[in-house]
């Protein structure tokens, strides 16, 4: 993969295209456990579940709604994530329940954050490993 500008982003939430989104996060997280034995000195590790959440910030009414919507559905939605807009053969898909944030001060423009926590796989196609 190429390199890539954040400004060329394409976000789905529910079917539904962000068109005023202007920042995602991914992240990633595998659960272990530390094992250590009598003598050890080193820490092993046992790999358990993995676990992946995000967050979006968006400007547009249109947008708010459909994230409104996403977080008072009180059930996982569809999230698609494209990194790129011109490359439709790599992007980040899965479910996700979502919560939101707000806040305004003299000094800003009104902002409106969206976190997600993952619900189940997330499948990152198009990346090879």
């Amino acid at each position: 993969m190429g390199k890539k500008h954040g400004i060329k982003g394409l976000i789905y939430v529910s079917g539904s295209e962000l068109n005023e989104a202007n920042a995602w996060t991914i992240a990633f997280d595998n659960e272990s456990v530390e094992i250590v034995y009598f003598g050890s000195s080193w820490k092993e590790r046992l790999v358990g579940v993995s676990d992946w959440s995000g967050s979006l910030k968006s400007w547009g009414e249109t947008d708010d709604n459909v994230l409104y919507n996403a977080v008072n559905a009180r059930a996982s939605v569809a999230l698609l994530i494209y990194p790129d807009r011109a490359d439709n053969t790599t992007f980040y898909s899965g479910s996700a329940v979502f919560s939101g944030d707000e806040s305004g001060d003299v000094g800003s423009a009104y902002s409106r954050g969206w976190t997600f926590a993952g619900d189940g796989t997330l499948d990152a196609t198009g990346w090879t490993a």
